[in-house]
């Protein structure tokens, strides 16, 4: 449930319900490391939020063809990408088989900016193509709205002023 509410970021009511089950033995589960790592990206605490997936990556062995390893590889890219790894952005987001889900895209966003600012300028936008495109079959807007932001980010970064505006107001429409 909680994780259902960082997905439409619902922080503080997340918030509650991880906190009543912290000392529980559900808070030792791959799940509820990820909504807690969820919790604290989108507080800004990536530091913490890496540490404890590593933490748990380390302890566990995480199949990340399952839904539940992209989502720990999602959040690890996440992560690396505030702290600027992009070399590890992009390592975390290649063990995330591209299948055109919802955490492959944002996966492979998170790859896209990376390269980004690893000066790949082409190969992200190359990417971002993609994602652009396959992210219009998904129901959910937030994939839309992701792959576009960085779209515009990617065109600032680029100097490209005619084109950013559109992708950031394409991604706020998302």
């Amino acid at each position: 449930r909680a994780n259902a509410l960082l997905d439409r970021g619902r922080f503080r009511d997340a918030k509650a319900i991880l906190e009543e089950v912290r000392d529980s033995e559900e808070s030792r589960s791959l799940e509820w490391v990820v909504a807690e790592s969820k919790l604290l990206l989108g507080l800004g605490e990536s530091v913490r939020a890496k540490a404890l997936l590593l933490l748990v990556s380390q302890q566990n062995d995480i199949d990340t063809r399952t839904a539940l390893g992209h989502a720990v590889q999602v959040c690890l890219a996440r992560a690396r990408l505030s702290q600027g790894d992009y070399g590890a952005v992009l390592a975390a987001a290649d063990r995330v088989e591209y299948d055109r889900s919802g955490d492959a895209i944002e996966a492979h966003t998170q790859k896209a900016l990376a390269l980004a600012y690893l000066g790949r300028n082409a190969d992200s936008r190359q990417l971002l193509e993609m994602l652009a495109t396959d992210s219009v079959a998904l129901e959910d807007a937030r994939y839309r709205a992701l792959v576009h932001v960085a779209m515009g980010l990617l065109a600032q970064r680029e100097d490209r002023h005619d084109d950013d505006g559109a992708g950031d107001q394409t991604g706020v429409d998302a």
